[in-house]
């Protein structure tokens, strides 16, 4: 896995107080590790490292007073109130193995951590780059590391003077640049023994403010943008390769497939797989947890590898581990490796042009999952895009933010908890599509039912609740031709989608279901007894132009004469499924994207057709773009609410909210 990962330090150490965690970083360092075994030293770096007077190698007893907030000599605490100074003793932080945040609770007692060491940052090289350094002469092996180096200090570089990691005031609410205390530990190999490089950047608590003083670090905020980092760390480490070694980067992975990192494209495939052992079993582990490996959290993913990963034991020296790896790599068939390219590097710059239309592909393809960006997100798609331009991440950031600020594609949709937010100039003209077309609905007249003919049905069913009793008169009684019905799960939302289609095939209308997956409409089909299709399959045959409907018509009028020739059945050309007389419900609606809705709703909306959206607002997030469900609960306390339609986070939306009384519910 080639992303940076990130860990509250106290995940480390078999007891989880400081001298464990500082025992898992420097208990197995030498710095003769080339001949005497063990990892390379600690290296102290940031400013705020170098105000406390640390350079060079990491000493333990320094690297855990300042794990526990003290000086580097222990005599005054750097992060704490003078009160809690008085009475400040080694915390245990416990180990819950996942990205933890400095607020959490402790235990089931719930006794708050009252200090979090620090957060350990790990910048990983990508496998062929750590197969070349592995089989690598000793001085070609050195030039590496201190290129591997070198792209983690720009890193982290950025990371203190850009990312304003320092606070003051009530909630810590005004950022500012800080000075950080950060050991560097670089370490070549995995659990299992593979050539890895690495490099566990434990950034600690501490941070030297503008003004002198010493603060916490905004944890949230790193954590936050971890996943960015690794794509910068990577891009200048490419560019720093390319300018050194003159090495043939790409973005094609071991099987043939594009990844979204570089590789090597001199290294053999074979060694890369075959030295890949780790990243297969932390694959393994999210299969074996339920989950899909190319749709899964960060957290998750962090949580996979801790839980799947064995004790690192191997303390032999870096000699003998490289000839270990030069006799696998010639038992493979690679008795020798050569990566470097006999053309000089020359970079090219990007022109505006170019990198606005990078702009433009790196903001379509987040809009693929989101219908808002931030900067941090775009910032990571362009870096992933350009690890192979010999282009700084230092540059792009520059560049980026010159964009996002002049370029007419990109809106500026304001702050949303502390962190601005954008979308482009197509996203934000399809959600007002949406909304005019959503609004336009729920002004119009739709289904409608009388009373007589409701209630005679619901009397049949006594086991319902008064929750389901409630949300069924409203999906029949409204006047609205968009409608929306959200229940958790057991909430009984299928049963009453049923008897809500009952009520409306009384009335004389025709009911008709759809989802965006078949499994949801297979079951909204066999539980709730409504004929269904997916989405795709409604739009394949709605949405298409009038020299496609004529085409389609003639090929079908055609086939049908050839089989009614041949003494075979026939059938009738589909009409549209949606008419005045038509509801259709949707099912797990809030999965649907922006786009999909927006032609759904436009199609109905034509037909004359009432619209009835069901769902669960705490399902998944939808395949495509975020649009949003807001609420009006029906009774107190109740689990399955009417819901009207709402899009997403931009300040135009708000004029459907305004003009609906009914649903000023909660957010």
């Amino acid at each position: 896995m080639m992303v940076a990962t990130i860990l509250a330090l106290g995940g480390f150490g078999k007891t989880g107080s400081v001298s464990g965690i500082a025992g898992y970083f420097t208990g197995d360092c030498a710095v003769g590790y080339y001949v005497e075994g063990g990892q390379r030293p600690g290296e102290w770096f940031g400013d705020g490292a170098r105000a406390l007077g640390l350079n060079g190698t990491v000493d333990r007893k320094q690297f855990e007073n300042l794990l526990a907030g003290r000086s580097p000599d222990g005599h005054r605490m750097l992060t704490q109130s003078k009160a809690k100074q008085k009475q400040f003793r080694e915390r245990v932080v416990v180990d819950d193995r996942s990205p933890l945040d400095p607020t959490t609770r402790a235990d089931s007692k719930h006794k708050r951590r009252l200090h979090n060491p620090g957060y350990d940052l790990t910048l990983s090289v990508p496998k062929s780059v750590s197969v070349w350094w592995a089989l690598a002469d000793r001085d070609t092996q050195k030039k590496i590391d201190g290129v591997i180096d070198e792209a983690a200090k720009r890193t982290l570089t950025w990371i203190e003077s850009d990312l304003q990691l320092g606070r003051r005031g009530l909630g810590g609410r005004e950022e500012e640049r800080a000075g950080l205390v950060i050991g560097m530990f670089s370490h070549f190999d995995n659990r299992n023994g593979d050539p890895q490089r690495h490099i566990h950047c434990t950034i600690l608590t501490p941070c030297l403010r503008k003004d002198g003083t010493w603060a916490s670090i905004n944890g949230a905020k790193l954590r936050d943008w971890t996943r960015t980092l690794g794509p910068m760390f990577r891009c200048e480490l490419a560019t720093l390769l390319q300018e050194r070694f003159g090495v043939r980067i790409g973005m094609q992975s071991a099987e043939g497939q594009r990844s979204k990192w570089f590789e090597l494209q001199d290294v053999p495939p074979d060694l890369v797989r075959h030295w890949s052992s780790r990243r297969e079993e932390i694959l393994q582990q999210l299969k074996d947890s339920g989950l899909d490996p190319k749709n899964t959290s960060a957290a998750a993913r962090t949580r996979a590898n801790l839980e799947s990963r064995a004790a690192k034991n191997d303390h032999r020296p870096l000699q003998e581990r490289r000839e270990e790896w030069r006799q696998t790599a010639k038992g493979l068939g690679y008795p020798s490796l050569s990566v470097r390219d006999r053309q000089e590097f020359r970079p090219r710059a990007l022109t505006n042009g170019e990198f606005t239309e990078l702009v433009r592909q790196s903001a379509a393809r987040l809009h693929e999952q989101t219908s808002t960006v931030t900067y941090r997100d775009l910032l990571k798609e362009v870096c992933e895009a350009s690890e192979c331009r010999g282009v700084t991440a230092k540059v792009l950031d520059r560049r980026l933010r010159e964009a996002v600020n002049s370029s007419p594609e990109i809106r500026r949709l304001g702050a949303l908890q502390r962190e601005e937010h954008y979308c482009t100039k197509d996203m934000w003209a399809l959600e007002r599509r949406l909304l005019n077309t959503a609004e336009r609905m729920t002004k119009r007249r739709g289904a409608t039912v009388s009373a007589e003919i409701r209630e005679s049905i619901l009397s049949r069913y006594g086991e319902l609740s008064a929750e389901q009793v409630t949300a069924i008169r409203s999906m029949t009684g409204e006047e609205s031709a968009l409608r929306g019905l959200s229940g958790v799960a057991g909430a009984g939302k299928t049963h009453s989608m049923a008897v809500t289609r009952e009520v409306f095939e009384a009335a004389g209308y025709r009911v008709i279901g759809g989802a965006l997956s078949g499994a949801a409409k297979e079951e909204l089909s066999s539980q709730a007894g409504v004929s269904s299709r997916t989405v795709a399959s409604y739009l394949h045959q709605i949405d298409r132009s009038p020299a496609r409907k004529v085409a389609d018509r003639v090929r079908h009028d055609v086939t049908q004469l050839i089989r009614a020739a041949a003494g075979k059945s026939t059938r009738k050309y589909p009409k549209n499924p949606l008419d005045a007389r038509t509801v259709l419900m949707l099912d797990e609606a809030g999965m649907i994207d922006t786009r999909l809705m927006q032609k759904l709703l436009r199609h109905a909306e034509k037909a004359g057709a009432t619209v009835i959206l069901a769902g669960d607002s705490k399902q998944l997030q939808p395949i495509g773009f975020r649009w949003r469900l807001c609420s009006q609960t029906v009774g107190s306390g109740t689990r399955l609410t009417v819901r009207l339609l709402k899009s997403c986070e931009t300040e135009m939306l708000d004029r459907l909210w305004k003009t609906t009384p009914a649903a000023a519910g909660s957010w």
